[in-house]
C-alpha cells in the first residue's frame, strides 16, 4: 500500500467518524491503525471483488462497494480496541461516507484501487 493510499484511507476513516453517529475513534493511534487495516484490506480485496462476475447494475450502483466498506469498517471495529461502533445506523452512515469519500478522493487523485 502506498503512502497516498494510506493517507486517503486515514482521511476517509476520520471523515466517517466525524459524520457518523455511533462510530467513534479514540485518539490518533487508533485512527492510524484503523486506516492501515482498512487501507490494506481495500488494496487486497477490491481487485478480487472487481474481477468477480457480479451483475452490472450491482457494480454500477456501487452497492457492492458500499457493502464491502461496511464490512471492512465493522471488522475494524471488532479488531481495533480504540474504535467503537454502536448500532447498524452508525455503520451504514460510516460505510456510505467511506464509499463516497473513497470515490471522490480516488477519482480526483487519479488513483485506481
Amino acid at each position: 500500500m502506498t503512502l497516498l493510499h494510506w493517507l486517503i484511507a486515514a482521511s476517509i476513516v476520520a471523515l466517517a467518524t466525524a459524520l457518523a453517529p455511533g462510530f467513534e475513534i479514540d485518539g490518533y493511534t487508533s485512527l492510524v491503525m484503523t486506516a492501515l487495516l482498512v487501507g490494506a484490506a481495500n488494496v487486497a480485496v477490491r481487485p478480487v471483488i472487481a474481477a468477480l462476475p457480479f451483475p452490472v447494475p450491482v457494480i454500477a450502483l456501487g452497492l457492492l462497494y458500499l457493502f464491502l466498506d461496511g464490512l471492512l469498517l465493522w471488522l475494524a471495529a471488532v479488531l481495533m480496541p480504540g474504535l467503537a461502533l454502536s448500532g447498524p445506523g452508525g455503520l451504514m452512515i460510516a460505510a456510505s461516507v467511506a464509499a463516497v469519500g473513497a470515490l471522490i478522493l480516488y477519482v480526483s487523485s487519479g488513483l485506481r484501487h
